[in-house]
């Protein structure tokens, strides 16, 4: 009887968990948070690469921010399929993931190669994003 009692318990608890609900368009995320990223990133790898632990610090949250918004790319109706987008986004993600690692080891080398390995994904997740922003995608890639 107390199993019960302690599955229905537990049963009630996950019911209510919190629910996310999206707030930014995919647009918003292109623009607020995964073109500043990718930008300095970009940046930041450029010969002679980040400068001292505050610049590895910043690469490395900005590889964190691509993570996390692919991620959030992920949540409701923002994909609009479940093959082209989740892949790209998990490029994406895989991407930032490498140029997070790369910037905690201090590693200029490889974050260099992380840094333009994400460009790839970047690129491919763009004609996805862009058609859901209802802009071209030439005008939310990543700049050079």
């Amino acid at each position: 009887m107390r199993v019960i009692g302690v599955l229905l318990l537990a049963g009630l608890a996950m019911a209510q968990a919190p629910v996310y609900e999206p707030v930014a368009s995919t647009q918003q995320l292109m623009q607020g948070m995964i073109n500043p990223a990718l930008q300095a990133i970009t940046e930041a790898a450029k010969d002679p690469g980040p400068a001292d632990n505050r610049a590895w610090r910043t690469a490395m949250l900005n590889g964190i921010m691509l993570e996390e918004s692919a991620q959030l790319i992920k949540v409701g109706n923002r994909a609009k399929d479940q093959d082209g987008w989740m892949k790209a986004t998990q490029a994406l993600s895989d991407a930032g993931a490498a140029v997070q690692k790369a910037a905690a080891a201090k590693d200029l080398a490889a974050f260099q190669a992380a840094a333009e390995e994400f460009r790839r994904p970047a690129r491919a997740a763009t004609p996805c994003i862009a058609s859901a922003a209802g802009r071209r995608s030439s005008s939310v890639t990543a700049r050079d």
